[in-house]
């Protein structure tokens, strides 16, 4: 994926129109999606609209996909209609581990010279006085450095690494009334494309994470969903079991799947870990084998599926 900036030339029947910077292309955007996650400052916006002109940076997807880059607008705040939702979410991180990465503080600057660029000329100034300061502490540097500026604590994809957004709700808006579960298809090949790798080496996917790498958290859209579920039942009433028949009830790959829920912010973040090594690749609703293609995810359908099972095989065999 990567950041393009395009200005907004139309808007038609609940599309957006937007002109690609530096190209003839003009792609399409829905409403829904441009205005689902993020609340665009006010001289953007007119009548609850983006105004016609207005420039506005997009993540692009491998897949073509693109949505307003997370990171350069606010995030907005959802609605519930049931007030017991709030308390249903505090219930789902009671005896939740706070999740951590052990970055070392060298590693920590150089993430944040990376987002220098990205921060306002007010905090960064801010920040240099922390750094600066004789009276603190490295980690004291950091604790106070993180209460002005996001600075992601989770690994970035990979070939090996996968992050998600949400279990339910599917980055490009799109959530067909006819397929409650989209999102949770695309999870469910996500990891097998992950189990599809020629490794042994664990491999993760995160649930709960923008693309920016900040934590969105996932405990209110459970709540929703299943108001009356704790995570165990959740985890092992819906999750496994969706896992498990959308890749056709295979045993060996679902015991090689660890499920860890960790919390950070008061958000819910779910960790899975594959571990998977078997002499067949991992199939998705009997007709689809994902794998890994970088850091993305491709899939193999219908008569490829076969030279690929046969390369798989010969590949793990060895």
């Amino acid at each position: 994926m990567k950041q393009i900036n395009g200005k907004v030339i139309s808007f038609e029947n609940e599309y957006y129109y937007v002109k690609i910077e530096d190209s003839t292309r003009v792609i399409p955007i829905k409403y829904e999606t441009m205005h689902k996650y993020v609340q665009f400052d006010v001289d953007m916006m007119e009548n609850n609209h983006l105004k016609i002109g207005t420039n506005i940076r997009l993540i692009q997807k491998d897949n073509g996909i693109c949505y307003p880059d997370h990171t350069a607008y606010n995030h907005k705040q959802q609605k519930f209609n049931q007030p017991q939702n709030i308390s249903k979410c505090n219930n789902l991180l009671e005896n939740v581990p706070e999740f951590t990465e052990n970055v070392d503080f060298d590693s920590f600057v150089n993430r944040l010279a990376d987002l220098m660029p990205s921060i306002r000329n007010d905090k960064i100034k801010k920040i240099l006085n922390i750094l600066a300061s004789e009276a603190l502490s490295k980690s004291e540097k950091v604790n106070q450095i993180l209460k002005h500026v996001h600075i992601p604590i989770v690994p970035v994809e990979s070939k090996m690494v996968e992050r998600k957004s949400s279990l339910f709700h599917p980055a490009d808006g799109i959530e067909p009334a006819n397929d409650p579960n989209k999102q949770m298809k695309e999870i469910t090949e996500t990891i097998a494309s992950l189990a599809n790798a020629n490794t042994t080496d664990p491999r993760i996917v995160i649930v709960g994470v923008n693309d920016d790498g900040s934590i969105c958290g996932i405990q209110r859209e459970i709540a929703e969903r299943y108001p009356k579920m704790n995570l165990d039942q959740f985890q092992n009433t819906f999750l496994v079991n969706f896992i498990r028949n959308y890749t056709g009830r295979n045993d060996t790959f679902m015991s090689s799947l660890d499920f860890n829920w960790y919390q950070h912010d008061r958000k819910l973040i779910l960790v899975i870990t594959i571990n998977y090594v078997g002499l067949n690749p991992v199939i998705c609703d009997g007709k689809i084998i994902p794998y890994r293609t970088g850091s993305s995810k491709s899939k193999v359908t219908g008569n490829d599926m076969v030279d690929f099972i046969r390369n798989f095989k010969r590949s793990n065999a060895s």
